[in-house]
């Protein structure tokens, strides 16, 4: 009997066990990677960043742009200055500082004129000659354009010698109807075709390439008179040059006429014109 219960109470101890349920393994769950959401997070970062520093420099090109237009807007002012000339100087005055600057206004250079070889021996002779004989003296100073209101009075000038190229009279107008009126000889120093076509009335061309020999023969209409060149007026020097051929030749009672032809045939003057024929018809008044 003992044998049995023991075996009973065996079994049932067995039984107990069995019915205990085992635990199951607990699953471990990793943690999910955060690499892609790191870098997507850092690109978004970035563009914004961007687009903000992109918004920013719009804004001050937008404002740099508008205080330009602001500054255009505004005139600058332009100081003023005064200017008052003759034909041998040019006076310009700032009100504002009170400075003067003065200008000497010289005609075209001598030196550039175009000579013949002809001229330049004959120009070479008179230079050796003249050195050999007059003593170093200093220059003369330019001689001052005749300030006068008096025309008569002014002009009276005209009628002596100059000593110099550079002491050659410059006239307007005035200075010239005056002296076209009391028989000064105008010479027209324009191109030979221009000078057939229209010319002052009473005038003779003189090129400035003629020879010595060409004003050689025109020595007769020269000699003893006013000489005026002309030319083409302001800007234009080829009056100058002829003026200068002529004080090489000898001639010294020479003045320059700077408005010229333009400036005569304005005020419609007494000039020659070439008609259909091939003959000059006059026109033109003093009296105009």
């Amino acid at each position: 009997m003992a044998k049995k219960k023991l075996k009973k109470k065996v079994l049932r101890t067995k039984r107990k066990k069995a019915a205990v349920p085992v635990a199951a393994p607990v699953a471990v769950k990793e943690a999910p990677k955060k690499s892609g959401s790191n870098l997507v997070r850092t690109v978004v970062i970035a563009v914004v960043i961007l687009a903000a520093a992109v918004a920013f420099g719009m804004v001050l090109s937008r404002m740099r742009a508008s205080q330009l237009a602001k500054q255009a807007a505004i005139p600058t002012p332009i100081p003023t200055i005064v200017v008052t000339s003759n034909p041998q100087t040019l006076v310009i005055k700032d009100p504002n500082s009170n400075r003067t600057e003065t200008i000497n206004v010289k005609p075209a250079s001598a030196s550039t004129t175009n000579l013949t070889p002809a001229q330049a021996a004959t120009a070479a002779a008179v230079a050796a000659q003249g050195a050999k004989v007059a003593a170093p003296q200093a220059q003369t100073p330019p001689v001052a354009v005749p300030t006068s209101t008096n025309i008569p009075r002014r002009c009276r000038a005209y009628r002596k010698p100059v000593d110099s190229k550079a002491n050659i009279y410059r006239i307007d107008i005035e200075d010239a109807k005056y002296l076209y009126e009391h028989g000064a000889l105008f010479v027209d120093a324009r191109g030979p075709n221009e000078y057939a076509e229209a010319h002052i009335k009473g005038s003779v061309n003189i090129p400035v390439n003629s020879t010595p020999d060409y004003i050689a023969k025109l020595k007769d209409k020269l000699e003893g008179k006013i000489i005026v060149t002309y030319c083409h007026g302001i800007g234009c020097h080829l009056s100058d040059k002829a003026a200068y051929l002529l004080y090489d030749a000898g001639y010294r009672k020479l003045v320059i006429f700077f408005g010229g032809w333009p400036k005569w045939n304005e005020h419609k003057y007494p000039i020659e014109t070439k008609n259909a024929t091939g003959s000059y018809t006059e026109s033109g008044s003093l009296d105009q």
